[in-house]
């Protein structure tokens, strides 16, 4: 139960920092079209009322449950030490590579290592993800996702 609530509180953190990074962008242009901090403020807050919502319930389980339950040894677990690695790993890569290529690799080692699914499974679901998301900014919302000064 600890190291649950140590881990969704940082996601908590992550939703909140996102918040209000999403509330320095524009929210709506002029004109009335979404601005490119519309969807990041929609997402953190409903990542936020969510978040909060697990929170809450864990902790009312966790009340009632009895005390006599042998108590958990780790703190943090392997997966969660990958998965934050991979979200500091991915972020530090966004300038270098852009957006869809840091979200690529950081989907694939994350269903690779912690979903355990095969690599080439991964790498086809990285690969369709990255696709689906252009298309969906790039196309239907005409947005411009984050480029790379490499790329």
């Amino acid at each position: 139960m600890r190291s649950e609530t140590i881990f969704t509180i940082f996601l908590l953190v992550i939703s909140i920092v996102g918040l209000f990074t999403s509330l320095k962008l524009d929210i709506i242009h002029r004109g009335g079209e979404m601005g490119p901090g519309f969807l990041p403020l929609v997402l953190s807050s409903l990542l936020i009322v969510l978040i909060l919502v697990y929170l809450f319930s864990n902790l009312a389980r966790f009340k009632n449950k009895s005390s006599s339950k042998k108590r958990e040894n780790k703190i943090v677990y392997y997966p969660h030490i990958i998965f934050i690695f991979m979200l500091i790993i991915s972020l530090a890569l966004i300038p270098l590579f852009g957006m869809l290529v840091s979200l690529g690799i950081f989907s694939f080692v994350i269903l690779l290592m912690i979903e355990k699914l095969t690599w080439y499974k991964s790498l086809i679901f990285s690969i369709l993800l990255i696709i689906g998301i252009y298309f969906i900014f790039d196309f239907l919302l005409g947005m411009k996702i984050p480029g790379s000064e490499l790329l």
